[in-house]
This record gives C-alpha cells, structure tokens and sequence, in this order.
C-alpha cells in the first residue's frame, strides 16, 4: 500500500476559501496538475515478507508488417524466496521466472505450458524489484513510482522505468520508458481499499546511434491499484502498444492488454496452507476411498498365493518395484508454494497413459485441490534418465498434461493449470537402479504462492 497523506505540502491550503472573491478566482486559475518531483517506490507491499508472488499476463494481437499473425499469450510468473542478505538497495531474493507462451488464430489456449524457466536473483525494497548484477529480471522494474511528499487528486509527476520482453529465439529485450503518473482518489478498487494512480507511458530511445539490432518503441497506458487493506499487494490493468525494430526498422508490432498483480507473502500464510493440505490427506487415508476398498488395500492384486508365497501382480502389471507399492501424496514447501508429490507415479511404460490403479491417489489429489478454491496450480512431469533427453522431455510433459486432464475430470477448471516437463534432469534417486528410476517416475503439482 502507498501512504498518501492529505494536508500537506501540495493540497490546497484550507485557508483559501477565506480569501475574498479576487483572490479566490487567483488560485482557481493556477494549474490544477503541477509537475512535482519523483520519488523512490514507497510501497509497504515491498517490505521484507518471506516469500514474493508477481504475475504478469498479457493479451495481444500480433501483426507482421501489415498481416495479422493471431492471438498471443505471453504470462510471466515470478515467484522469490528471501535468500537471507541485506543491503542499503534492500533484501536479497532467489527464486525463478516462469515465461508463459502461447500464440493461436483463434483463441488463447486454457491449458498453458511454461516455455521457459530462469532462475533469478534480485533485491526487493521500497524500489520494488530491482535484478542483481549478473542476473536478468524479465519484468518491469522502477515502476510504479510514487511522488515526494504528499499529494491531492490531480497532481502529477513523472520518472523513468525500464521494460523487457523475450523474443522467441531467447533474447532479451529491456527498453527504459519515462513515465507520467497522475494520482487519482482513494477509493475502492474491486471491492477492497486502495490508492489509485493513472499513467501512461512511452519506450525511450536507449541507443541514439542505432547499435542494438533489436529494439522497441511504443506505448502504455492506464490504473495502478494498491490495496490498503491486510492482505495488502497491487493490481496494474493498461492497454499497450509494441513496435519491435531490427537494425531501426520496424518488422512487427503488438496491440492488446496488460495484468499485473502480486505481493509478500508471510511464513504463517505458508505454514497455514502447508496445514491444511497436510490435514486434507490425513482425512482421505483415515476416510475409505470409492469402492470400499480400506487404506492402503490393493485391488489390483490377486490374493492367490504364487510359487514364492507371495501375491501375484493382477494380468497387465510389469512386477517391477515401481508397481509394487503405492505411496502416498508427499506435501512440503517451495519457493513456488506448497507442493504436492506424486512419487511412483504409475503410467503405461513409455506412455501419458494413466494405469486405473492410481484413480485413489487421483481422487485424493483433487479433493486437496478444492481446499484452495482461489489458487493456480503447476503440474510438473519427471522420468527417469532412460533414452533421449528429447523423449524424456515429450513423454514428461504429455504425463503433465495427463494429470491435468484427471484433474479437469474431477472437477477443477483447465485455466488454473499451467505446467512443465523436465525430463530426467531432476532425479531425486540415481538412474543407475530400478528402484531409483521408479523414485524418479513422479508429478509434482504445485499450489502456486498467490
């Protein structure tokens, strides 16, 4: 939240309407915007919290030259955890962007997969968000802008900011803009208390003599909201224009609309979430699942006794360990959020193809979900390092998708899901066994920080 005080230096003084009329029509006539200072970001949502969540979605029309292109999804999700270190520029953070893309003729695709990843270091203080040297923050920064001392509705000031958009072959651009900020009211604000700035703003010229191959120019325009309420944070809604120029000349551009929220979040919200998920799963394994099969029950084995004295795996199972014992959902922290693993996660081999012994652990999973009916989730799919990384990845993110799918059955929307494939690349058991390539089979599905 901004504190805004009234009664200060740029308010209407009060003793004015006790001037004669002269007077009075003297003042009416002055500017009714003056241009006043800019000041540092002052915001309390900026304060040391554990934890930062930022969102930025993106709708726009994409035209080459004169040919419209379609409909492109650009979503960045920032998610921080404080990494312990402080200085004058402020609190030290670690943690990952995730680059969200999408283009169609048509429409915006509901399920949304992450098309990149990059891990992060910034510092987070009344600046807001400002990147650490040696690491690139793909996300506005010096922006928003509040101005010294206090101000009344109508008052403006101007600072300069900088904005930065990947281009699909992974450069990235930052391109600095001044911008104009006119405070508007307190007021509500989607049904909660807020200050209320407008701006609008235009891509400066960061290289004169044409140098840079890629650039952009363009405009952006509209509401800032910061929440004076306890759940604090910013909502930002703008109509933008990008031009994007190589070697100086424009080769294609992009109109459309901007959303930007976020906040810190604390250990206790952590915590409280972390709760509840953790008293979710006790109730379902203390409750019977759908066929009243008790805990822990295998109705995939046949209780026929083998050469070995043991069960038999029921027609269909491969009899390896992975098939050999259900776990259950594991719940800890991150700095995404609370994650929910699914470890031993059984497909057909090689397949996104769900065995229908994992429809408990299904159920179980969604019914957790339904405690956060506000939240997104990430999916992320793992294999084990067998074969081509290229096939690891494909199958991993069809094996996200799958969850997904199970999920939307049960009765969550498709558009709180984003998710990823990452392969072999984060084993938690080495590859060398098959025990530790089962451990390696598994799903993550994240409650993402909000």
């Amino acid at each position: 939240m901004i504190k805004v005080n009234y009664g200060g230096l740029y308010r209407r003084p009060f003793f004015c309407f006790l001037l004669p009329s002269l007077f009075l029509a003297f003042f009416t006539l002055l500017p009714a915007a003056p241009q006043v200072e800019a000041e540092e970001l002052r915001l309390e949502v900026f304060s040391p919290a554990a934890h930062y969540a930022h969102t930025e979605r993106e709708n726009v029309r994409v035209y080459h030259g004169r040919r419209y292109q379609g409909l492109q999804y650009r979503g960045r999700r920032v998610y921080l955890q404080q990494a312990g270190s402080s200085d004058s520029s402020g609190e030290l953070y670690r943690g990952s962007v995730y680059l969200i893309k999408t283009l169609t003729r048509d429409a915006v695709r509901m399920l949304q997969p992450v098309d990149r990843e990059i891990s992060v270091k910034c510092r987070v203080s009344h600046q807001g968000f400002t990147p650490v040297e040696g690491s690139d923050l793909p996300i506005r920064t010096g922006f928003p802008v509040l101005a010294k001392g206090d101000v009344s509705a109508g008052d403006t000031w101007k600072a300069e900011g900088s904005d930065s958009v990947y281009l699909e072959d992974g450069t990235l651009i930052t391109q600095p803009f001044q911008c104009t900020y006119t405070y508007r009211e307190t007021g509500i604000y989607m049904e909660r208390p807020a200050q209320i700035i407008d701006f609008s703003y235009t891509f400066a010229k960061a290289d004169p003599y044409g140098q840079r191959p890629r650039a952009l120019r363009g405009t952006s325009s509209g509401e800032i909201a910061l929440f004076t309420d306890q759940r604090g944070g910013y909502f930002i809604k703008e109509r933008l224009t990008r031009h994007y120029l190589e070697n100086g000349t424009p080769v294609s551009r992009e109109e459309g609309f901007r959303l930007t929220w976020g906040r810190g979040i604390t250990i206790g919200e952590i915590e409280s979430l972390q709760r509840t998920m953790i008293a979710s799963l006790q109730a379902e394994e203390n409750g019977k699942p759908p066929g009243g099969q008790p805990p822990g029950s295998r109705p995939d084995r046949v209780d026929k006794p083998g050469r070995s004295g043991r069960p038999e795996e029921a027609p269909g199972s491969t009899g390896d360990p992975e098939a050999t014992e259900d776990e259950p959902i594991e719940v800890e922290r991150t700095t995404e959020g609370i994650k929910l693993n699914l470890p031993r996660i059984h497909f057909v081999p090689d397949q996104a193809k769900i065995l229908p012994r994992e429809k408990d652990r299904l159920d179980k999973l969604a019914e957790m979900l339904k405690k956060v009916p506000d939240a997104s989730f990430m999916v992320k799919g793992h294999t084990a390092d067998v074969g081509t990384k290229e096939s690891q990845y494909e199958l991993s993110v069809e094996r996200a998708r799958t969850i997904i799918e199970q999920m939307v059955a049960r009765g969550l929307e498709p558009s709180r899901f984003v998710y990823q494939g990452l392969g072999g690349d984060q084993p938690v058991a080495p590859n060398d066994t098959e025990e530790g390539r089962a451990r390696n089979r598994r799903v993550e599905v994240i409650i993402l920080n909000q």
